[in-house]
C-alpha cells in the first residue's frame, strides 16, 4: 500500500488522527529517496518497532525485495529478531508532530537504504522515546482505537 511521505494518514480510518502524517508507506512501483542510515537512527526506529501498535491480521510483505513473496519479513539487529510487515509504529517530534509508519519502514531503511523525510529521522532520533512517560501520554491518543479492538475481540 503506498502512500506518498507526508500526507495525512488514512490507511485505516479508525487509527486516523487530526495531523498524524505517512511515512515509509512504500511499494515496488514508486521510487523513493536512498541515503545510507545513521547508526544513531538505526538504533532508534529499532526501539520504536519493539512499541508497534495498529496490528493487523494479515501482513505485507517487501515489493522490493520478491513482489510474490508471501512471508513475513525478519528483521535482526544486536542478535534479537522481529517480524515486520503487520503492524504500524508511531514516532513524535518534540513539538508532538506525530508519523505514522508501517513496521516495514525499518526494513526499508537498513536493506534498501531508504530516507525517511528528516523531520521523520529527527522524531526518532530526538522526539520522545519508548519508555518514557511523554511518549506513552502521545501514544495513548493515537492507540485509543486499538485499545476499543482489543475489548471487542479480548476473552
Amino acid at each position: 500500500m503506498y502512500y506518498a511521505d507526508l500526507t495525512e494518514y488514512s490507511y485505516v480510518p479508525s487509527y486516523a488522527r487530526p495531523g498524524l502524517l505517512n511515512v515509509g508507506w512504500l511499494d515496488g512501483a514508486h521510487e523513493y529517496p536512498v541515503k545510507i542510515p545513521s547508526g544513531e537512527f538505526v538504533e532508534a526506529l529499532w526501539r520504536i518497532c519493539h512499541h508497534g501498535l495498529a496490528v493487523m491480521r494479515g501482513f505485507h510483505a517487501c515489493e522490493s525485495c520478491d513482489p510474490q513473496a508471501d512471508e513475513l519479513t525478519v528483521a535482526t539487529l544486536h542478535g534479537v529478531s522481529l517480524y515486520l510487515g503487520f503492524f504500524e509504529i508511531r514516532a513524535f517530534s518534540g513539538t508532538g508532530q506525530a508519523f505514522a509508519a508501517p513496521s516495514l519502514v525499518f526494513h526499508y531503511v537498513v536493506a534498501h537504504h531508504y530516507a525517511p523525510p528528516a523531520k521523520f529521522v529527527d522524531a526518532v532520533v530526538n522526539g520522545p522515546q519508548p519508555g518514557t512517560s511523554e511518549y506513552a501520554r502521545l501514544l495513548e491518543h493515537h492507540s485509543e482505537a486499538e485499545d476499543l479492538f482489543r475489548k471487542k475481540l479480548g476473552p
